[in-house]
């Protein structure tokens, strides 16, 4: 176990929850130049999450360059469990050899062989068995230190007065606007598409002013709209659709 690892990973800004707890829990087996290769089980025990959520964390791990994976394979060619490297503590003195290096067999509980990495340390907790591996992600090979990095701050920042403007207002009621501007910034550093974000603002003011309720307090306030990401549930609507509702209702009107 790396202390420092984890004191590190405790440490970032990661809008996701999900995300930042498995991120916690690969720095707890990390060594001391930060890689690992725990089992999916493994983590999925220590956070209580379902595999599915553990893939997409890893997935938002990858895309925001906090971690990296190298596959690694038996001598048989099957999968073994990925090397999961922490970014941060990448000494760039690791060879490939090192990722993935020879198996040998050893004698499991129930009988069976399994492959086992040659190499051990003392911060290596038994649970990284070589026998469930990541599912690996569509980008792991991308170039995470410029293709998955956030947008530049300023121009995040302007995206934020886009959105600001299209949200709807709440009249007198309370809208403080810093909250939302964290949490608008924190979203899109962890992977938030802006564009979505504004779009589905600009569609819940519409839904808003045709229900009678903008400019009231009844509309959500800024900062909790952002962190309930709701703007998933007013995606734009794609234009065959919007053609066909559009001729339903010409003619309904005949």
């Amino acid at each position: 176990m790396s202390i420092q690892a984890v004191g590190w990973a405790l440490a970032q800004e990661i809008a996701s929850s999900s995300a930042k707890f498995v991120l916690v829990a690969i720095a707890n087996y990390a060594d001391k130049d930060g890689r690992c290769w725990p089992s999916q089980k493994a983590v999925a025990f220590d956070t209580s999450l379902t595999d599915r959520s553990i893939r997409k964390a890893i997935a938002v791990l990858e895309d925001l360059g906090f971690i990296k994976r190298v596959e690694r394979r038996r001598p048989d060619g099957s999968r073994a469990s990925d090397v999961i490297q922490i970014v941060a503590f990448d000494t760039g003195k690791l060879q490939p050899e090192d990722f993935s290096g020879g198996m040998e067999e050893s004698s499991a509980p129930t009988g069976k062989k399994f492959r086992a990495p040659r190499k051990s340390t003392t911060d290596q907790p038994e649970k990284f068995s070589g026998l469930t591996t990541f599912e690996p992600s569509k980008n792991h090979q991308r170039n995470h230190s410029s293709a998955a990095s956030p947008p530049a701050a300023a121009e995040t920042v302007d995206r934020f007065d886009e959105f600001w403007a299209v949200y709807p207002k709440r009249g007198l009621a309370a809208n403080p606007r810093k909250p939302a501007r964290d949490k608008f910034l924190r979203a899109v550093k962890s992977g938030a598409d802006p564009e979505a974000i504004i779009g589905g603002a600009r569609r819940y003011a519409e839904i808003e002013k045709r229900s009678g309720r903008f400019g009231t307090e009844k509309v959500a306030q800024a900062q909790t709209w952002l962190n309930q990401q709701r703007w998933a549930d007013y995606p734009a609507v794609p234009p065959s659709v919007a053609s066909s509702a559009s001729r339903a209702s010409i003619f309904s009107r005949g």
